[in-house]
């Protein structure tokens, strides 16, 4: 782990990770899959610490960025296996996301909720393939599912979902393998990676989800995907599928493209 300066490009190290793997190994690793450095994917501040997600291994460790202590708070593997951790995000507990292992078996992926101390003291299981989570301003947990369909990742059936009282709703489908976890800006959107697993240079995108509450049994989700060249003919577009009916596509300027699509009330919710 580094610190860098934004103002005049250094760097300095702060805590040297995989020393400590090889230091502590963790209760049962893969070793097909073994890499001893470490896969580390996701990472969140809570006062005054980092906390970090590795997958490959399975941890959740506590690093303190002044010091460079290193603190393994939880050893995955020791009771869940080869369960590929990728996300982390804190709202009075750890809750974390797995991605498993392919090939993908859709409902097989769980969140764990894990206290401060590292203990795990429940799950939601039923989601597939998770790469990301986030949580808005009202601690709603929104989570990035890799692919959903069985066997190998397959482009055009990733998700965006939102876990509502312990519900798991369809927000946005038709991702393409979005690999890259995903955050809420200041602005309150929600900004997410697409083809982050493509392989083909340059394709990759940030997508820009903007949710907006209109009465508490209805929302609207107005997607804008951002790209960083001209809109091409055949550049893959993200719909509105699901149970949410499409609206059409809004003409818009060169490199965006928008969609409307409202989330209709139904009873019990």
């Amino acid at each position: 782990m580094i610190r860098v300066n934004r103002r005049n490009g250094t760097w300095k190290l702060v805590a040297d990770l995989s020393a400590f793997f090889a230091a502590h190994p963790v209760a049962h690793p893969n070793p097909a899959d073994f890499e001893p450095d470490g896969t580390l994917f996701s990472m969140i501040a809570v006062h005054d610490k980092l906390y970090a997600i590795e997958p490959n291994q399975g941890r959740l460790l506590e690093i303190n960025p002044e010091t460079g202590k290193i603190h393994q708070l939880l050893d995955i593997s020791a009771s869940q296996g080869h369960i590929v951790p990728t996300a982390v995000v804190f709202d009075g507990v750890f809750r974390i996301g797995n991605l498993n292992t392919f090939p993908i078996v859709p409902g097989t992926a769980k969140i764990l909720d894990v206290t401060k101390r590292g203990r795990i003291i429940d799950e939601v299981p039923g989601f597939t393939a998770i790469t990301g989570m986030a949580l808005d301003r009202g601690d709603h947990l929104y989570v990035l599912e890799l692919s959903t369909v069985p066997g190998r990742p397959t482009p055009g059936t990733g998700k965006l979902v939102l876990l509502k009282d312990d519900q798991i709703e369809d927000i946005l489908t038709g991702l393409s393998l979005p690999a890259g976890n995903m955050v809420f800006g200041p602005d309150g959107a929600l900004y997410l990676s697409n083809f982050g697993a493509s392989g083909t240079p340059g394709a990759g995108q940030i997508v820009r989800v903007e949710i907006r509450t209109l009465i508490p049994i209805e929302a609207s989700v107005l997607i804008e995907k951002l790209t960083r060249s001209e809109a091409h003919p055949s550049s893959p577009r993200i719909t509105g599928e699901s149970r949410y009916p499409r609206l059409g596509w809004v003409p818009a300027f060169a490199g965006t493209a928008r969609c409307l699509i409202p989330r209709t009330s139904e009873p019990g919710h």
